[in-house]
């Protein structure tokens, strides 16, 4: 176990370290628009996010959990090796731009792009210090790799058994050529196919009245469908009980998951349009000379979540559980609500703040007789940027957090690793939602110059961010209310069926 947690805490180390400086690398050195460079990013950390589920069923399927575990390690240090290299190597990435002014960058050519694109494939400031910003999360996976591979002698290497969504296509396939028997009435789930599952730590799921269409699935039509063992001749015709109500499992949690893709969008800029923020606000530490980089400032949200999750553990639950009656102090679907809210909070507190940081750049401007052309940085400090970032934080803390957990109280046992595949795959497409968000947004605001830049400008200044931020705060509000319907609907997954003097197995039905 120290060298699985090892491995994960230096692998998150070096893929945080490398996509907060991504933003700025893509614009700065590769000279992309604002616009391209986060819709790129967008898709990438969704490509990767979407990865890991494809992993996860090449590893049920085919390669088992080490070998997956193995191969992603390795292919992660050669994307990121590759990577530093586009920034060491002058070759790989255009030159800096003329005289450092607008219009005179040269962009990069094909090939520099196919470099660039082969080591994001592979990952599925200063030009010294983007070297040092992408060689340091390098070095911290490849001791991510030596400790995972230092531990190979220990590791219980477990076979591959197959994809837990067969399960669900064989009820799916059973209900469908059903679809003319009538299910049972009794509401009881007294009269459907009942067998034992092959696993002893997998609890028997009590029936449940909701998507009764499935049913079908577990009516036995004749003997002939059951063999003598107990179990069903062709599985594609006659499921269990069991696995009707495994597949409920997942449907009933869909919706929820809908939901949840939506809530991440706020997240998607803390490597984007933040980062742009921090580029264009005073980073110096204390007024001195200093400067934060501006992909440090991702920091942030990951500090309130260390900070938080213990206080709320050691004083929260216990005040919640004497409030509520509940153990837990409050039900995993009522933290992810909160997380929701306080996601739109950190959008309106976002919209507040860049208001002001433009404000204040334009005020500046004009009391130095410049223009914003070429005085971009507004004296506000960057750090008024923390606020938001908290409030991001706590909203993880709460809903991710708690929709980890949920996924894995509510899925079966046996279908476990659905759970890691519904987090990441939500992910996935909330990044390519954010993308397509920020594309659409750039093209119906667009302006045409003479101060009219549209709300996502390549000068934050000249631009409207605090009203694309509005515009995600208000996504976000009506998706709480969506998900709040979503939570009033669900059923939270009941434990084992306690009566089994109803189960004969010798016979197949109950």
């Amino acid at each position: 176990m120290p060298f699985v947690i090892g491995n994960e805490t230096f692998e998150k180390l070096g893929s945080i370290g490398t996509a907060a400086n991504l933003m700025v690398y893509l614009t700065s050195v590769f000279h992309m628009t604002n616009i391209k460079a986060a819709v790129a990013l967008n898709v990438f950390n969704g490509t990767t996010n979407l990865a890991t589920v494809a992993g996860a069923f090449v590893s049920d399927l085919y390669l088992g959990r080490y070998a997956t575990v193995a191969i992603g390690c390795i292919a992660t240090l050669i994307g990121m090796i590759i990577l530093t290299m586009t920034a060491a190597m002058p070759t790989l990435h255009p030159p800096p731009c003329a005289g450092g002014g607008e219009g005179q960058c040269v962009s990069a050519t094909r090939g520099q792009f196919t470099v660039l694109g082969l080591a994001f494939a592979f990952i599925v400031a200063e030009q010294r210090e983007l070297v040092v910003g992408f060689a340091i999360p390098a070095l911290l996976m490849l001791i991510s790799c030596a400790l995972f591979f230092a531990g190979a002698g220990l590791y219980v290497r477990v076979r591959p058994e197959g994809s837990p969504f067969a399960g669900v296509a064989r009820v799916s396939v059973a209900a469908i050529r059903k679809r003319w028997v009538a299910a049972p009435a009794d509401g009881t789930g007294e009269f459907l196919f009942r067998t034992r599952h092959a696993s002893d730590v997998v609890s028997r799921l009590p029936y449940t009245d909701q998507f009764k269409f499935l049913d079908k699935a577990a009516v036995v039509l004749s003997n002939s469908e059951v063999g003598g063992d107990g179990l069903p001749k062709n599985p594609w015709r006659l499921c269990s009980l069991q696995q009707v109500e495994e597949t409920k499992c997942i449907l009933r949690i869909l919706p929820v998951w809908v939901t949840c893709i939506v809530y991440y969008i706020p997240f998607a800029q803390t490597n984007t349009y933040i980062v742009l923020q921090a580029t264009q606000s005073d980073r110096r530490l204390g007024g001195r000379g200093f400067e934060v980089p501006p992909g440090s400032f991702t920091v942030f949200p990951m500090l309130a979540l260390t900070v938080w999750i213990p206080f709320y553990d050691r004083l929260v639950v216990p005040w919640a559980r004497r409030l509520t009656g509940r153990e837990e102090g409050i039900t995993l679907l009522q933290r992810m609500g909160v997380g929701m809210v306080l996601s739109v909070v950190a959008m309106l507190i976002s919209a507040m703040a860049e208001k002001r940081r433009r404000e204040l750049a334009v005020l500046h401007a004009a009391a130095s007789g410049g223009s914003l052309s070429h005085n971009r940085v507004s004296p506000q400090s960057a750090f008024w940027l923390v606020p938001q970032l908290a409030a991001l934080g706590l909203s993880e803390a709460f809903n991710q957090v708690s929709q980890t957990e949920f996924y894995y109280k509510q899925i079966p046992e046996n279908m476990r690793s659905v759970a890691g595949s519904l987090l990441f795959s939500g992910l996935a497409l909330s990044s390519y939602l954010s993308g397509l968000l920020v594309a659409g947004v750039e093209r119906a605001t667009r302006g045409y110059g003479d101060g009219d830049d549209g709300w996502l400008a390549e000068d934050l200044n000249r631009g409207r961010l605090d009203s694309f931020y509005l515009l995600i705060a208000a996504i976000g509000t009506a998706n709480f209310f969506a998900f709040l319907a979503c939570a009033k609907w669900y059923r939270y997954k009941q434990g084992a069926a306690a009566d089994d003097d109803h189960e004969h197995v010798a016979d197949g039905i109950a």
